[in-house]
């Protein structure tokens, strides 16, 4: 048994230890690209602005976009210095027209993205800018981010300094420099071997998946013939006693936890991938034809900061966050025919969108609970605020989280997905450790994968020595 473990480990450690170095060597990168090299940028979001609409002199949405059968969504954004209708048609093509005139702007979600971007950036806006769409992710805007379709924005920056931007939501999805950009890529080969395939192909997955199981077996198989052969010659060297052997195995019982922490929550990541679940990017599949939008979002004089339009029960409505003092319904859902309002709606809608995402009859519901602020069950990596949290006690997926702004999916909670969250955010990245300090985290991450590193390089040391 002892010896062919210790020949099982010799094995398959020999074809391992090129991708194991590979992971942990990228693995360094991660600290420097989240926090220690991460540049600055002037703003990362702004206060909600207020807006008006002169409905005495405005055309009415219904006329604006006469020439659309029905839309999927609607939003007011402040674009080429005017007010703007926004409506998003069944293949999710963005329709800018002017809220007075109805005047159509001219490739208005380009526009739109470099505004966002010069804004965040503090930079004035240049017809020169570059700027490239991002339909789905890749190296340089990785799924983390979330938000799609995405732009990336160029001024050409002394600084190399350049903001991805969600024309949408408004939001700011991404931000990087020219180093940072290079360290994103390099981590993209050697971490996630993204020169595989996209981030679900099933061959990446499945050739990653296969590999770290061989690398937790020679972790398992070298723990193991460490605790048998302790005190002990191995069973095929004599030589056992040589100083390179011993600071193998030394090596291998101080920084196995190491190991075994990255192993498994490595393994878990990439193996909860083969499900496919891209349920970050399901919107609501509503549509309200155009005639119905006869009515204004908000009557003259009216002070909003957001608007867009909901689906509830079959009736189309507006969805308006109102601006003034003493409101006491903030945001409220305004029938787009006949301007009734529709008390607890943000609620009601959330509930509507839970149960189209989740194919559940509203009966299987239960407690609805907004969430206003980024939480440890619900991370900044989700990007959406603020959203709603339907359960659904005694179902696979229990949680649905949806943004009622936006008509969109934000995340879904099951056994298999919040074990390999918690397995990856603890035992990956180390966030246990973020109570007593974030930069003592990142200084033992790095710790652990040089150590990995040493580990693997004396283990084929000893190698090299037995063939000379």
């Amino acid at each position: 048994m002892k010896k062919r473990l210790y020949h099982w480990h010799r094995k398959v450690a020999r074809w391992m230890a090129i991708p194991v170095i590979l992971w942990a060597a990228s693995g360094i990168l991660h600290p420097f690209m989240a926090n220690w090299l991460k540049p600055e940028i002037p703003h990362k979001f702004f206060p909600p602005k207020a807006h008006t609409i002169d409905v005495t002199e405005a055309k009415r949405p219904s006329e604006i976009f006469a020439d659309l059968d029905a839309v999927h969504q609607l939003k007011v954004f402040e674009v080429a210095g005017a007010l703007h209708y926004v409506a998003y048609t069944k293949d999710q093509r963005a329709h800018y027209r002017h809220a007075l005139t109805g005047e159509a702007l001219a490739d208005g979600e380009r526009v739109h993205a470099i505004e966002l971007a010069a804004a965040f950036l503090d930079q004035e806006v240049t017809a020169s800018a570059q700027v490239e769409r991002y339909d789905s992710f890749s190296a340089q805007y990785t799924p983390i981010n979330r938000l799609l379709p995405a732009y990336r924005v160029d001024f050409g920056r002394g600084d190399s300094l350049q903001a991805v931007v969600h024309p949408r939501t408004g939001k700011l999805a991404a931000y990087d420099d020219s180093p940072r950009r290079a360290m994103r890529v390099a981590f993209n080969w050697f971490h996630t071997w993204g020169f595989l395939g996209p981030h679900d192909s099933v061959f990446r997955i499945a050739v990653v998946t296969v590999l770290s199981l061989l690398s937790l077996s020679v972790a398992i198989s070298g723990l193991l013939t460490l605790i048998m052969t302790r005190g002990k010659r191995t069973p095929a060297s004599p030589r056992s006693g040589s100083a390179r052997r011993r600071t193998h195995r030394i090596l291998g019982g101080s920084v196995a936890v190491f190991y075994f922490l990255f192993g498994v929550s490595g393994l878990a990541h990439a193996a909860v991938k083969f499900r496919g679940d891209d349920s970050t990017q399901w919107v609501s599949d509503q549509a309200v034809e155009t005639g119905k939008l006869a009515r204004f979002p908000v009557v003259k004089g009216e002070r909003f900061s957001g608007l867009s339009l909901a689906v509830v029960d079959g009736q189309p409505y507006w969805r308006t966050v109102l601006v003034g003092e003493g409101r006491a319904r903030p945001i409220e859902y305004r029938h787009t025919q006949t301007g009734e309002i529709l008390l607890d709606g943000d609620k009601t809608y959330a509930r509507g969108l839970a149960a189209e995402f989740s194919g559940m009859p509203s009966e299987k519901a239960g407690e609805a609970e907004q969430i206003t602020a980024f939480r440890e069950d619900y991370g900044f990596i989700f990007r959406r605020l603020p959203v709603w949290r339907i359960h659904y006690p005694g179902q696979q997926f229990w949680q649905y989280t949806v943004d009622t702004a936006d008509a969109h999916m934000s995340m879904r909670t099951d056994t298999a997905g919040l074990a390999e969250s918690l397995l990856f955010v603890n035992f990956h990245k180390f966030h246990f450790i973020d109570p007593i300090s974030k930069e003592l985290r990142d200084y033992v991450s790095v710790a652990a994968s040089l150590s990995l590193v040493v580990l693997v390089v004396s283990g084929l040391m000893i190698r090299r020595r037995r063939r000379a």
